[in-house]
């Protein structure tokens, strides 16, 4: 990715970001192998509790970014190996 993608100053553009992550775990976690299902199920469901936060806030925390850019990392190295 490259540098932080957390913006205290643009919180609009914080959620957007999130929303992109959730998106991209979404399609990456249909990609997955059968042995990596249980894996999958967790992060979408980890990830639907931050997009239904973000729903109810109109916000994102930080921590929240960086959850979702770690499982987005997990995802991708099933992908890989």
């Amino acid at each position: 990715m490259g540098g932080p993608t957390f913006d205290f100053d643009d919180i609009d553009e914080d959620v957007e970001t999130a929303e992109d992550l959730i998106e991209q775990i979404t399609s990456l976690a249909e990609e997955l192998p059968e042995d990596a299902e249980d894996f999958a199920m967790s992060v979408l469901d980890a990830a639907s509790d931050i997009s239904k936060y973000i729903d109810e806030n109109s916000r994102v925390t930080k921590k929240q970014i960086t959850a979702l850019e770690n499982m987005l990392d997990g995802l991708q190295r099933w992908i890989r190996d």
